[in-house]
């Protein structure tokens, strides 16, 4: 049989963990759970929590129900950096060269649209005069890394080459370092390597 403090911490943390999913703000959840803290411990504590089997099961329940109700999927997110990645700028103009009314734009051509302002002309009302796109590489990033397209590359080697590290090398070493920096240079030039 538990006792009341055990019931009452399942309590407090499952409480944490639904106040948690409000704004995902772990120590406003804490506070609000009716935890107290002065200092940095509440931030410590929150981090603690979020990390308890109970409460991390409670989150990511709640999250998983959250996703379903505004029926975002990964295959949804997938095809909305699609459209941003493959829209074409062209779609935005009628044959004529004008700009589209925006309220007549498909899904698809206003999903790859960050902004669009407008001003008012005399006898003609609001007229759009700038249409601002998403970023279209930061999309095609994204779906490269889904893709397992773009790997992350480690950073070139750096060379040291203070006197130091010289005079510790030996002689081949020098010779090869020496060659590669000539193909290097010869590359970065646009000479045949």
């Amino acid at each position: 049989m538990q006792g009341p403090t055990t019931s009452t911490a399942i309590r407090k943390r499952q409480r944490f963990a639904h106040e948690y999913l409000i704004d995902l703000n772990a120590v406003a959840a804490y506070r609000r759970a009716g935890y107290r803290a002065t200092g940095n411990g509440a931030n410590v504590s929150a981090c603690k929590l979020l990390q308890h089997p109970e409460v991390a099961a409670i989150v990511q329940a709640g999250q998983k129900k959250h996703l379903e109700h505004l029926e975002i999927t990964a295959d949804r997110v997938l095809q909305e950096w699609a459209r941003i990645a493959f829209g074409d700028i062209r779609d935005l103009f009628d044959e004529g060269g004008a700009l589209i009314n925006p309220t007549k734009l498909t899904a698809r051509v206003s999903a790859g649209i960050s902004s669009i302002e407008c001003t008012s002309r005399p006898g003609q009302g609001a007229v759009v005069t700038k249409v601002k796109r998403e970023d279209k590489n930061k999309a095609l990033e994204m779906l490269a890394k889904h893709l397992g397209i773009l790997k992350d590359q480690p950073p070139p080697a750096q060379w040291n080459l203070d006197p130091a590290t010289l005079a510790k090398m030996s002689t081949e070493d020098l010779e090869r370092a020496l060659k590669h920096a000539e193909l290097v240079q010869n590359i970065l030039a646009g000479k045949p390597a």
